[in-house]
């Protein structure tokens, strides 16, 4: 409750009022100030780049696509680079077996013909190593043998630059004799025997001769007949190889004879022709992987570009738009602290000033 003086009542409630006004714009205008610095504070909040926006979001789908095909792609490339690697090994296991080879000859000694010998077992182990190791187990194309024909993986690759497909050629050394029982004879080259199977790898019959007590008493080198001399008596038979076709050093009764160094070279050229074919077609098909992947990461890469522009563009207005914006809300902001200043000011000036409250009024 509050009373007025009736001789200057008229200038009592004026006052009363207008302080009442003035106290609703001030209060109006803090409300307005809070109001305009929460949408500032908002706006700038927002992210510098809009990935929705067309520009963005179209080349960055057609990137995560060809992204996708690369990770497909690249693990059939990656694999045939080692691949490539590996043969290159395996053509330098064959050409230091024809260096022993052809370093024996009718003065070498017995120890230099069992020291060429050894080589060559050697040289075989070598070689399934490097071919075995060219790629995981089930996805090899030339090595890693799946079953007794020794069948390997293809490599089946495919992209927006182009489709490749490579047979897998098994590029080990091996072989197996089939008796004239039906009987499999395959050479553990762990223990050094050959074993006699039902059906080979899983049913051994239990026969087994370490490969030192066995010697060849006859080759037919062109059908591949053979006869061998073993602790058990003569087992006649046919051999059929696999990979790069070496046989190992006792098949070639130690290299003990010039002839049976001749037949070693003989089944070495054949080896080392047969497999510079395939080394070639796996070597042709590295440059075509590796050529597609390249265009691959072309694409990639361009539109990596374009992206990146965009959004550098975007940064840039963005700090234009939000730099513009702070100016606009401090300018706005002094405004309404001005207005509230001023309002304050007149009432001051009205009623506490050189205008005296009653004077004028009254009258």
């Amino acid at each position: 409750m509050f009373s007025i003086n009736s001789s200057n009542a008229a200038s009592e409630l004026f006052k009363l009022s207008s302080e009442v006004y003035v106290s609703n714009i001030q209060e109006s205008l803090r409300v307005a100030q809070n109001a305009l610095a929460a949408r500032a504070n908002k706006a700038l909040k927002k992210d510098a780049v809009d990935f929705s926006d067309p520009r963005i979001a179209r080349p960055q789908a057609e990137r995560d696509k060809l992204a996708a095909q690369k990770a497909q792609f690249i693990d059939e490339a990656t694999l045939m680079s080692k691949v490539v690697t590996n043969l290159g090994k395996i053509d330098l296991a064959l050409t230091d077996i024809k260096t022993a080879l052809l370093t024996l000859n009718s003065a070498s000694t017995p120890q230099e013909r069992a020291d060429a010998a050894a080589l060559l077992d050697q040289k075989i182990l070598a070689i399934n190593g490097y071919a075995n190791n060219a790629g995981d187990y089930g996805k090899n194309p030339i090595g890693k043998p799946k079953n007794a024909s020794f069948e390997t993986s293809d490599v089946i690759a495919a992209s927006s630059a182009g489709s490749l497909f490579v047979e897998g050629k098994f590029e080990g050394s091996d072989f197996a004799i089939t008796d004239a029982g039906g009987k499999t004879w395959h050479v553990d080259r762990g223990t050094s025997e050959l074993v006699q199977y039902d059906s080979f790898p899983d049913q051994p019959t239990g026969t087994r001769y370490a490969t030192s007590d066995v010697t060849v008493a006859s080759y037919d080198d062109s059908t591949g007949a053979i006869t061998l001399n073993t602790p058990g008596g003569q087992v006649a038979g046919t051999v059929q190889r696999y990979g790069v076709g070496m046989l190992d050093s006792f098949l070639y009764n130690g290299l003990q004879s010039d002839a049976d160094v001749a037949r070693a070279l003989a089944d070495l050229d054949v080896a080392q022709a047969r497999f510079g074919i395939d080394k070639a077609t796996f070597g042709g098909a590295e440059v075509t992987l590796t050529s597609q992947l390249n265009q691959l990461n072309g694409k990639i890469a361009d539109l990596d570009k374009r992206i990146n522009s965009v959004t550098s563009e975007m940064i840039t207005e963005r700090t234009a738009a939000d730099k513009a914006l702070k100016t606009k809300v401090q300018i706005q902001q002094q405004m309404l602290s001005l207005t509230v200043s001023s309002q304050g000011a007149i009432i001051d000036l009205f009623f506490r000033g050189s205008i005296k409250t009653g004077t004028i009024l009254d009258q």
